[in-house]
């Protein structure tokens, strides 16, 4: 039916309601998509492996924008 990590990001995007967390909304709502299209073997390792750089991008754009 549902993989320990669907079940734990779907318990996350509840928290993520309940909390008005717009971010974290967004942010699980596309990891369970690219998820259940089955894009995650192929996407998953990329996210990964760059991870810690396009977010420490986005989070100086946000800044240099002054959006937060």
């Amino acid at each position: 039916m549902f993989s320990q990590a669907s079940v734990f990001m779907l318990i996350l995007l509840l928290v993520a309601v309940v909390a008005k967390n717009q971010s974290l909304i967004v942010a699980v709502t596309l990891l369970l998509v690219v998820k259940w299209v089955g894009l995650g073997d192929k996407l998953f390792p990329i996210f990964q492996q760059k991870g810690i750089r396009t977010r420490s991008l986005k989070i100086h754009i946000n800044k240099s924008f002054g959006i937060y």
